[in-house]
Parts: C-alpha cells; structure tokens; sequence
C-alpha cells in the first residue's frame, strides 16, 4: 500500500501480519481523509518491485517510510503451510515441505518465498518491525484504533509436527532468521530507550 500524502509505503510480506497491517493503514487513511495510490500495492511485492513500480508512477519511496513486519520464520511456515494446505488432505507433510523448502516455486505457492526474498533492495526509510510488535507497526503510522487479527489459515499442522523438519527449516530459511533477529533486538532496544 502507497500513501504518499503521509508519506508511508506498505511492504506486504505473505504470512506475517500484513493484511492486519494494511487493514489499520486504510483505517488510518480514511480517518485523515487522504488517498492511497490504487493498483497493485496491495499485493506480495518485492521490495524492488515496489520501488519500480511507484517510480513508474511518479514517487520515490527512497523519500518515504517503508513499513515492513516480519516473522519467526518457523510461525511464520506453519501458518503458510495450514494457510495453504488445511483443505488438500491429499498433500502429507513431506509433500507440503518438500514444497516449502524448494527454491523453485509456482505462483500458487508463492507465499512460500522467504522473508529475505522480499528484501531484494536497500531502501533508507525501511522500518522493520517483529511480528510481536505489529501493534508499534500500526501506531508508527499515526493509526491509534483497535489492532484486528485477521488470522486465515485454519489448524492442521503444528509446530511440534515441524520438529523433525528442524534442521532442515533453519538451513533453508537461515537469512529470515538473522532478518527477524535483528528486528527483534532492534525493536527491543528502542523500548528499554524509551522506558528508560
């Protein structure tokens, strides 16, 4: 999502808060009577794809805030793989991770693609917050109303199923992991500043 009246980019990471995000930013929108950018800034962009693509028409997001969530890699599978595959009982969980952690994926599985996959480009103003934090996401941006959760995967595997996947997962996803770290002891530091 693209609001350069406010001067805020929204980077939709798949599976990791970002439809709980943009719901709040077009809340905040509304609320200030400006209007996003229309077109495909909703969907999962790369962040070079978001650059291109509001460079194609006429803004730099190198002068914006780009707001981005990210996620415990391993929250962040299970809820693609029971966001995907809850109603293909066909597909048992070697099958389903096979598919996870596969560098060649169809459009359909797309939501797969690591984190870091989506992090292709520097940007300045790029403003990573964890997932836990996805309520300091939504108030960086002036929104101060009730946070929804827009959970839309259904239950089917579990994180104790992924157990013997483990190994495997944090060698596939390591980047995601360093990202999400980083992220993470970033946020908290600024909070032990703040309380401080």
């Amino acid at each position: 999502m693209l609001v350069p009246e406010l001067g805020v980019a929204l980077l939709n990471i798949p599976k990791c808060g970002s439809s709980t995000v943009r719901q709040c930013l077009q809340f905040h929108v509304e609320r200030q009577k400006v209007t996003p950018v229309q077109g495909q800034y909703v969907n999962h962009l790369t962040l070079s794809e978001l650059k291109e693509t509001a460079q194609q028409d006429g803004f730099n997001i190198d002068n914006m805030r780009v707001v981005a969530v990210v996620r415990n890699p391993i929250d962040r599978l299970l809820s693609n793989l029971n966001f995907l595959f809850a109603d293909r009982f066909s597909y048992s969980l070697d099958k389903c991770m096979s598919l996870a952690l596969s560098d060649d994926l169809s459009d359909e599985h797309r939501n797969l693609r690591p984190m870091s996959s989506f992090l292709d480009a520097d940007i300045k103003g790029l403003e990573l917050f964890p997932f836990e934090k996805i309520i300091d996401a939504v108030r960086s941006f002036g929104y101060s109303g009730i946070v929804p959760c827009l959970n839309k995967s259904r239950k089917r595997f579990s994180v104790e199923q992924l157990e013997l996947y483990i190994d495997d997962i944090s060698s596939f996803y390591r980047d995601d992991f360093k990202i999400y770290n980083v992220a993470l002891a970033k946020k908290e530091i600024e909070y032990v500043r703040q309380a401080s």
